[in-house]
């Protein structure tokens, strides 16, 4: 059964009433960094010259517990709230992006799958090397942006981001992502605020996970096998899947048809 997790958020906070100037900003913005990063860039990072745009990076949080990442949210947004409220406006915190994502111990050139969406009429694939059904390491439906949603699904062992993630012990498994934008988080899924998810601290969003999958959706045929449990570690570093001809070959890209992708 699927864990789902927030792999990145991007929260905007318009700024107050009152005037300041770049370089008080800065200071603020530097100290923001330093209180919830530890200026690890790699964890999140702040940008405040105009309103505040807050980035936590899927290493910020701490778990794969979807309600317990939201609840890391408010707890990283009331910080910055009690060291500079002055400067922003908190009665209007958004989520302008969120990226959904969970660990499948199944990978795109070894188990079947079936791939759809409401709006897409073609997929992006990605191989390593020649088109051939060995090499695929990854897909893509849909564009990134304010007023989309974009579907990616990608081999975790031929990902450039192989950086440590103290959540999981292993590179062994597909990660599938939701990388939902603001318009998105409005209109469809009824998040305008961000205290319009403060009920998902302690309830999972079954809705919104529902309506994700509704608009686009990928699933492995093997993952019935595991209706009753959730997947674990165990399952990850024993998953086995077919590997490409050659990682260090240039990655190729190829656009068909969804219906051409089964």
């Amino acid at each position: 059964m699927r864990t789902y997790f927030i792999d990145y958020c991007q929260i905007w906070i318009p700024p107050s009433n009152g005037e300041w100037d770049k370089a008080e900003l800065l200071k603020v913005q530097n100290n923001i960094n330093l209180t919830l990063f530890s200026d690890d860039t790699k964890l999140g990072k702040c940008m405040c010259l105009s309103g505040m745009k807050l980035h936590l990076y899927g290493r910020y949080f701490k778990s794969f517990d979807l309600s317990d990442n939201i609840k890391q949210v408010f707890e990283a947004v009331k910080k910055v709230y009690v060291l500079h409220k002055e400067f922003w406006n908190f009665d209007e915190v958004k989520p302008s992006r969120l990226d959904f994502a969970c660990n499948l111990p199944f990978f795109l050139n070894t188990h079947d799958y079936s791939l759809s969406s409401c709006a897409d009429e073609n997929v992006r694939k990605y191989y390593y090397g020649c088109e051939s059904d060995q090499n695929l390491s990854g897909l893509s439906v849909g564009e990134r942006g304010n007023h989309s949603i974009q579907l990616t699904v990608y081999d975790k062992r031929y990902s450039p981001n192989q950086d440590e993630d103290k959540r999981v012990k292993t590179n062994n498994y597909t990660r599938l992502e939701y990388k939902v934008g603001r318009q998105i988080l409005r209109r469809r899924l009824g998040i305008d605020l961000l205290k319009d998810m403060r009920k998902y601290e302690t309830v999972f969003p079954k809705d919104i996970i529902s309506s994700l999958r509704n608009l686009k959706d990928l699933s492995f045929d093997d993952e019935d096998q595991f209706n009753d449990r959730h997947y674990t570690d165990s399952d990850f570093k024993n998953a086995v899947g077919i590997e490409v001809d050659s990682p260090d070959q240039e990655q190729t890209i190829e656009d068909i048809p969804i219906a051409d992708c089964q």
